[in-house]
């Protein structure tokens, strides 16, 4: 992970989309852990509203302590572009 925050790049071929991304901190996440994690999330529910296309959504980990460099994470984003959620998951390495 960057010290501070990052980007996440995703590519959308709608028009209209909600996405919210929420971090959880563990080696091993249950799903009440991202259930917690969506009350406090790294990047809040944001509307894109334009073109199709690539977008960077900036987010900040300074108010979370416990993700430091080494840190086993998983990040989820949810994404509705109209048509039903969506969820992407990664580990960050």
């Amino acid at each position: 992970m960057l010290p501070g925050g990052g980007f996440l790049e995703i590519h959308s071929e709608h028009i209209n989309v909600k996405l919210q991304v929420d971090l959880v901190v563990s080696s091993n996440p249950q799903n009440a852990d991202f259930s917690a994690a969506a009350a406090a999330p790294i990047v809040p529910t944001t509307a894109i509203n334009g073109q199709p296309g690539d977008v960077c959504i900036p987010f900040d980990l300074s108010n979370t302590p416990q993700a430091t460099n080494g840190t086993n994470a998983t990040i989820q984003m949810q994404y509705n572009g109209g048509d039903g959620v969506l969820y992407q998951v990664c580990r960050p390495q």
